[in-house]
């Protein structure tokens, strides 16, 4: 039987074949530096990072905890005096795994051990994302309005409804806010932490389709973080969304349209930005191609539902709702009050755990693609398989991609990936 540490090799073989990862000059060589060690991870995102913020926020707001910390540095206009519990319950729903927007963790605090950092200790791992969070902030969804006008079915109950799609833009943070008020609280940032980004799809979900203003605003938010000292960042293209079982039956043209303009113009910013940046580490993850690779080959990476979620819970903004429970909740929401939460029986063999949030087993397979990308980026990792991905399945994919003969990029030597994983 193959020992783990050669189904690692196997499996991340397998990746390199299809991911070409941005490496700096020197960085190819086998005699290549003593890889970065990082001190602390800082993640600024949306609910496919977000280890339990938004549930603090909404557990205040239902007046189940203290005022959190970040409570009065991003919120100035006296949230705490309207009845929101009246429209927004806890989310996610207490049926999810400790404020995650899944049945388990997800990549963002998986990595981190790769990464050889604690993702229980603050002084290491500090995560920002928040379920729910936009790129843009609330003047800009505002503007978006203006966009009706050009729709020949515009009037007053499409105004309605797109203001109810964004309903959640007007008490989660952007990751602009975010990050301004963390740049307040730090600002010389400390040289040996990772700054990630990962923001970008509810902007689209929730129907504003500008991504010049999207990606602009992310870069802004890199640039903020490289003046005031931030030496390494990950940031990346956004995953292709409309293969959700939110997008199922709905026109996903204009949906897919828009990521795939926002991800070519964030490549060429990646450009631009490693150009005039030399000095800073940017390791730019490819999560579109990554999320197709798990998605198309599902039964490959252990999954044998991928259509339809474990769960019956939609997601605000999603074109197709089945009638099942919101994942906002609240008095008047029918998560109270109309068809109970369900739950699969084996969570572990579906993609997706509600309409448009993966699984923790699809997260565990992420993780160890943004090891594999932060190794070959020169820095010391400890990478490790998801769980139960055995031989037979890591077989399976190394035939896969050598039958489809997919494009290589840099393509390390078994003895280069031992050294870049640290085995």
């Amino acid at each position: 039987m193959m020992t783990a540490p050669w189904q690692l090799i196997s499996f991340v073989f397998a990746l390199t074949l299809l991911f070409n990862p941005v490496l700096k000059a020197g960085q190819e060589s086998a005699e290549a530096e003593a890889p970065i060690r990082l001190k602390k991870l800082v993640i600024f995102g949306d609910s496919l990072a977000d280890t339990g913020n938004t549930r603090t926020l909404t557990r205040y707001f239902q007046g189940g905890v203290p005022r959190p910390d970040f409570f009065d540095h991003l919120f100035h206009f006296g949230w705490n005096r309207l009845p929101l519990k009246l429209f927004v319950g806890e989310i996610p729903p207490k049926h999810y795994y400790q404020g995650r927007f899944s049945n388990g963790p997800v990549s963002s605090e998986l990595v981190a051990p790769m990464l050889g950092l604690d993702p229980e200790d603050g002084g290491q791992f500090v995560n920002l994302a928040f379920g729910g969070s936009w790129s843009l902030s609330g003047k800009n969804f505002l503007s978006s309005l203006y966009q009706l006008q050009d729709d020949e079915a515009w009037d007053v109950s499409g105004v309605l409804e797109h203001l109810s799609k964004g309903f959640s833009k007007w008490f989660i943070p952007s990751a602009q806010e975010v990050v301004r008020w963390y740049l307040d609280e730090h600002p010389v940032l400390e040289p040996d932490t990772m700054y990630v980004l990962f923001s970008g799809s509810n902007d689209y979900q929730n129907g504003y389709w500008q991504p010049e203003a999207v990606v602009s605003a992310q870069v802004d938010i890199l640039e903020q973080l490289i003046d005031h000292g931030a030496k390494h960042i990950a940031w990346g293209t956004l995953p292709d969304i409309t293969i959700t079982p939110c997008f199922i039956g709905a026109n996903t043209y204009p949906f897919k349209v828009q990521i795939e303009r926002h991800n070519r113009m964030a490549n060429n910013e990646r450009i631009r930005l490693q150009q005039e940046n030399p000095d800073i580490q940017l390791i730019f993850a490819d999560g579109y191609s990554a999320f197709r690779l798990f998605f198309d080959n599902a039964d490959s990476f252990g999954f044998t539902e991928k259509s339809k979620a474990c769960t019956n819970v939609n997601v605000n903004g999603c074109p197709s709702g089945d009638g099942g429970p919101s994942i906002q909740g609240g008095l008047l929401e029918s998560s109270y009050l109309g068809e109970p939460f369900k739950v699969c029986d084996h969570p572990e063999q579906y993609f997706f755990w509600d309409s448009i949030h993966p699984t923790t087993r699809v997260y565990e397979h992420v993780a160890s693609y943004l090891c594999v990308m932060a190794g070959m980026s020169g820095y010391w990792t400890d990478c490790r398989l998801p769980a139960d991905f055995d031989r037979p399945r890591a077989e399976r994919l190394l035939h896969l991609l050598e039958t489809h003969k997919l494009p290589s990029g840099v393509i390390p030597s078994r003895a280069d990936i031992k050294r870049l994983l640290n085995i």
